[in-house]
This record gives C-alpha cells, sequence and structure tokens, in this order.
C-alpha cells in the first residue's frame, strides 16, 4: 500500500507538471509503482529517467551488475522494462546486454545436454530468465542511438570523412557522423543497423575473446632466431611451403631465385590418376602430404591453423576428462531385461571461428556517450585483451599465436599515461598505432570532463587505480617502440613542447635514409635544380628513426621549439598533420625547411599564425614537391583510416 506522502507528491505533480514538488528522499521504487497504478504517463516517464535511473547506477557501483540485474528483476514492473533501461547510462546497459548474453548462452548449453541425455528437467540455475529477447535488446538500443545523435547533431567540431572537421572513429563507423548530418537537416538515420552489429558483436568478443583469432604475422624484414633475435632475410633465398602437421619444410635444401627472361605459356591442367578399388578392411597410406608430392594446394589461412590447434587441445582435454571420470567410478550399473539402454554418447565437433582480432571496434560504445573512463577500464585494460596467450610479445609465429603490428582505439573517450605504459610493454612490436582520444561528444563537453578527470586524479596521485590523461609520460613511452612507423595522437590536450621535444630524442635511429634522386635529361645533362639545398645534400647518409607518419591535430600545447626538434630528428617524416596547433608560428615553417627531411605531406590548418606567404617563401623553396592539405581526415595514418577497411 502507498502511503500519504507518496500519493499527496504524486498529485502535486499532476497538478502543477513540477518535479521540483516531489521529494527525493522518498523510495523511488514506491514512487514508479504509484505512478504507474495510477497511470500518470509523464510521472512515470521522469521517475524512470530521473530517481530510478541514479537508483540502479547507484546499485551497480555498490554491487555490480548483477546487483542491478537482481533489483530490476525484483523491484521494477516488466511492462517498464524497456522505459526505465532508456534512462539508465548505455555503459550499464552493455553489461546487462552482456549478463542477458551469458544466461542465454549457459540455458543453450544446457538445453543441448538435457537433449542428449534424454532430460527434461532443467536446474534452477539455468532457468533464469533473461531481461530482454533479441529484438528488445535492439530496441533499447536504438532509443540510446538515437539521443546520442540527436546530442552530437550540429557539431562543428566532429564531423565525417568528407567534411573539414576532424573524424575520430574509423571509416567503418563514419556512418555516425552522417546521421548527425541528417538529424540536423531533419531525416531519418539509416546507420542504426550497422551500428548495432558492431555492438552485437563486441558482446560476443567479450564472451569468447579467443574465438578473435590474432594472425600471424611479423615485422616487415625480420624472421625469427634460434636466440630470438630479429636478421634481415637473405632475399636470394625463397622460403619453402612448410608442412601442416609438422611445420617443417616440405624440401631439405633452400632454393635460390635466378632472374632469366622466359616466355609464359599455359599449361594443361593435370588430371588426377584414378587408383585401384580399395577392399574392404584395408586402408589406403600414403606419404604424399609429408614428403611433399602430389598435387599442391594452396596453404589455409593461418588463422585456420590456430583454430585447428585451439580445437585439438580442446578435444584432448575433453577427452583426458572423460578417461578420469571413467576411472574414478566403482561399479557400473547393468541394464535390465525391460529397460532401454542409455544413448550412446557420439563424438562432439568443435566449432572453430576465425574472426580477425581487429574486426571488433572496442570504440563502439562510445558512440553511446557512455561514462568516460568506462571503455578504457572495462574492455581495453580487461584480462580478455591485454593477457591473452596467443598474442605473442617479441616476435615470431610461436605455437600459441601471433604477434600484434597494429592497434587503432581511436576514438575512445579517454586514454590515460597508465594504460599507455602497459600496451607499450605488452605489445613491444606496435608498427601502427592510433591512439586517439574523443570525437564522439559535443566538444566543450569533453573539455569539461577531461578537465574534471584530471582535477580529481591530482587529489589521489598516490592511487594505483589513478586514471590521469594522457600526458608527457604516456609521449615518451610510446618513443621505446622501435618498429613504430606510423602515430596518431589527436586531441591529447596535456601535452606540450618538451614531451614532444623527449618524444623524438628518445626514439630509436635504426633507418638509414636512401639517397634523394637526381633527375637528368635523356641525353645524360643534369636538369637545372628546383631545390638547390636538397641536390647538395642528396648524397648525404642520414640515419633516423621508422617512423613515417605523425598525426597531431588537436594537441594545443605543441610550441616551435618542439617542431624544430622534430625537424633535426625525423628526417624520415612523410606525411605531419598540424591541424588545430593553434601556437606555431612562422618559425615551424622555416623549422620544416630541413633539406634534409623527406616531408610530402603537410598539414597546418587551424594555424592562424601562419600566412600563405611564409609557406611560399620558407618552405616551397626547399620541398618544391610539398603537398598542403586542408581536411584532417586525409591523413592515412591509423588502422581503419584507409579507404576500403
Amino acid at each position: 500500500m502507498f502511503t500519504q506522502a507518496v500519493v499527496e507528491r504524486i498529485l502535486s505533480f499532476i497538478l502543477s507538471q513540477d518535479t521540483s514538488t516531489v521529494n527525493n528522499n522518498l523510495n523511488p521504487v514506491m514512487l514508479l509503482a504509484a505512478g504507474d497504478f495510477l497511470q500518470c504517463d509523464t510521472f512515470v516517464q521522469w521517475c524512470c529517467h530521473t530517481p530510478i535511473a541514479q537508483y540502479i547506477a547507484q546499485v551497480f557501483h555498490e554491487k555490480g551488475v548483477r546487483g542491478a540485474y537482481s533489483r530490476i528483476k525484483k523491484g521494477i514492473p516488466p511492462h517498464l522494462y524497456t522505459v526505465v533501461l532508456d534512462g539508465v547510462s548505455s555503459d550499464i546497459v552493455f553489461l546487462l546486454h552482456l549478463n542477458d548474453a551469458k544466461l542465454h548462452k549457459r540455458k543453450q548449453s544446457s538445453r543441448t545436454k538435457n537433449k542428449r541425455f534424454n532430460k527434461t528437467n532443467f536446474t534452477t540455475a539455468t532457468s533464469t530468465p533473461t531481461l530482454f529477447n533479441a529484438l528488445q535488446w535492439k530496441e533499447i538500443w536504438k532509443m540510446h542511438y538515437l539521443r546520442s545523435v540527436k546530442n552530437m547533431a550540429g557539431s562543428i567540431e566532429y564531423g565525417n570523412i568528407e567534411s573539414s572537421m576532424i573524424s575520430l572513429l574509423p571509416d567503418s563507423l563514419n556512418i555516425y557522423y552522417e546521421d548527425c548530418d541528417r538529424i540536423d537537416q531533419h531525416e531519418n538515420i539509416q546507420g542504426f543497423e550497422m551500428i548495432y552489429k558492431e555492438v552485437l558483436l563486441l558482446v560476443e568478443y567479450m564472451l569468447s575473446p579467443i574465438s578473435f583469432v590474432v594472425p600471424q604475422t611479423e615485422p616487415e624484414g625480420t624472421q625469427k632466431n634460434n636466440g630470438d633475435r630479429c636478421v634481415k632475410k637473405d632475399e636470394n633465398v625463397t622460403e619453402q611451403p612448410r608442412d601442416e602437421r609438422t611445420g617443417r619444410s616440405s624440401h631439405a635444401t633452400p632454393t635460390t631465385t635466378t632472374t632469366t627472361t622466359t616466355t609464359t605459356t599455359v599449361l594443361p591442367i593435370p588430371v588426377a590418376p584414378s587408383l585401384p578399388a580399395v577392399t574392404n578392411g584395408w586402408r589406403h597410406r600414403n606419404n604424399l602430404p609429408r614428403c611433399g608430392g602430389g598435387f599442391a594446394l594452396p596453404p589455409p589461412d593461418a588463422g585456420v591453423l590456430l583454430a585447428k590447434k585451439r580445437v585439438r587441445a580442446q578435444l584432448q582435454k575433453q577427452k583426458r576428462k572423460g578417461n578420469h571420470n571413467h576411472g574414478t567410478t566403482t561399479s557400473k550399473s547393468k541394464n535390465t531385461k525391460g529397460e532401454k539402454k542409455s544413448p550412446v554418447k557420439k563424438k562432439e565437433k568443435a566449432t572453430m571461428s576465425t574472426i580477425p582480432l581487429n574486426r571488433v571496434h572496442f570504440q563502439i560504445l562510445e558512440i553511446f556517450q557512455p561514462e568516460i573512463n568506462f571503455t578504457m577500464n572495462a574492455i581495453v585494460s580487461s584480462t580478455s585483451f591485454l593477457e591473452r596467450k596467443d598474442i605473442t610479445p617479441h616476435g615470431g609465429f610461436g605455437t600459441n599465436g601471433g604477434t600484434l603490428l597494429e592497434l587503432n582505439l581511436r576514438g575512445i573517450g579517454n586514454i590515460n599515461d597508465a594504460m599507455v605504459v602497459r600496451l607499450v610493454a605488452r605489445f613491444p612490436l606496435l608498427s601502427v598505432v592510433d591512439l586517439s582520444r574523443g570525437g564522439t561528444r559535443p566538444k566543450d563537453l569533453e573539455e569539461e570532463l577531461w578537465m574534471n578527470q584530471r582535477e580529481d586524479d591530482g587529489e589521489r596521485q598516490t592511487s594505483p587505480t589513478s586514471s590521469t590523461p594522457t600526458t608527457n609520460k604516456a609521449l615518451v613511452a610510446l618513443s621505446s617502440l622501435q618498429h613504430l612507423k606510423s602515430l596518431a595522437i589527436c586531441n591529447w590536450t596535456f601535452i606540450n613542447g618538451i614531451g614532444l621535444s623527449t618524444f623524438c630524442q628518445k626514439l630509436t635511429r635504426n633507418t638509414v635514409l636512401p639517397c634523394r634522386p637526381v633527375v637528368k635529361h635523356s641525353s645524360g645533362m643534369k636538369l637545372p635544380s628546383l631545390s638547390l639545398m636538397r641536390d647538395l645534400r642528396a648524397n648525404i647518409q642520414i640515419k633516423c628513426p621508422q617512423l613515417r607518419e605523425f598525426n597531431l591535430s588537436g594537441c594545443r600545447g605543441i610550441n616551435d621549439a618542439s617542431i624544430e626538434t622534430l625537424s633535426q630528428t625525423l628526417q624520415g617524416l612523410e606525411n605531419l598533420c598540424l591541424y588545430g596547433c593553434y601556437q606555431c608560428t612562422p618559425d615551424t615553417i622555416y623549422s620544416l625547411a630541413n633539406p634534409d627531411i623527406r616531408l610530402h605531406k603537410l598539414n597546418i590548418t587551424g594555424c592562424y599564425k601562419i600566412s600563405t606567404q611564409v609557406v611560399m617563401q620558407g618552405l616551397l623553396t626547399t620541398h618544391h614537391d610539398l603537398l598542403l592539405y586542408n581536411n584532417p581526415n586525409h591523413f592515412h595514418g591509423g588502422v581503419g583510416r584507409r579507404r576500403g577497411k
């Protein structure tokens, strides 16, 4: 029964439509039940989005997702589940969806087991009903997606690839910005179906991370030696195909490649020889796969071999477990004459999945605007990614998996120093890294969240779980990546010129730049030089780091001194994006006029202190072939930033 105070508050709300008349000290579940009993839809909507949402968030922080799940099941009417989860934050909705998926998967496995042994009774652990079915979850995510798109509509800081604003999401998720433009023009959204598929893929990854295969790859130009050292491959020796079972080369001696000019002729397709009929009880055995004879077949994908190894190990583990259980039994029950025999357990086929790891997008939840640190804490820093045993940290194929060479966390709300240090220590052979943050909230809201996070972390610097935003410490930690070729750190607003200079100086110089070509006439005469300084230093050997692409869009702390250090240490840099670095002055252009740097593309949009005349006189006189572009999305420096990915 409802108390008199609850009824009086609801009646005052109905008469005045003022939420301030409702006392916050009242039980929110009781308020919701009273409003539902009186069929006051406006009050129920307000109650679901304000007091009930705060109540569930408080329970979630105190007792976790299971506590929030049980409170929803016990205290809220089932017909209001959808309205309540519409007002709850998207991070809690994702964890509830993940919990529902776990229950559904457990129920399916229990049904198949009981069906195998002809059982109809289910245990109480597996008969627990889920909150929603697939269609209801889709409707809930659609409501959150519409709210997020409406919040980002009309943004002047972030936009799609064709616009001149920064697109801080991978190309496959760029349809989110297009839907923001459609809402701004009073049109219907079109990209929710694809976004929801990515959410389901992330749920599948969180349920079974090992099903997402890491391709077996090595850094370019290196191979594993006996002492775990990387040496250069011999260009004259061709690698022989390896056998699937033994892992050894099909031939004993390597063959050398010879450059001969031969005419290519089309050979007829050979016909397989007919084999004699096989009699019963005799099995034909051959040694063709081992010796390399017979008809050559293309090698399977590396992910298939990894999945086969996992499936084989899983079956052997189940077999050993079954033998152990069979040995512990003391007596066997004999079947009587009228009893039915128990069905024979058939050998199961374990399923294989060869989804590549870079197919799942960890930043998909940022579209729904969760808590600023949720994606980093609950997904990226969880054991499902950083502690995976099938990712070898020190090169070589190994027996469990491959090496992670490309990492794209572009669009995550916040990345801290501790996370960057852990990533560098866990994956030391990374060559393409994109750690740009933000892009799914209005710019002023992002700045406020980052600033509040920095102030909160300043009060607890001694805490081991401190999530301080990315500073110079994270940038210096990235300098230990010896194979780094492409780096994007957009919106790292807390780094400055000192951090960038230290990063450039600590990078390993392990590459010798080739000499610049000198243009000559067909008769052998040297043509007039377009850049005299470059021609004078064309044959000088320069040793520099491997970094070729560097995106510093939105890094407002970069100054002229750091760009001067960059031009003197990163001579092999080909693409540089300084979009929004408004502290840069004409001294930056004079520093980039260094004739030793191999700069091909440059973006200085937003550097309002640099005039066109300075660029023409100070930069193009040295680098006459330099391409200046205005759209920051034309920087091809990260995973997923190229078209078609």
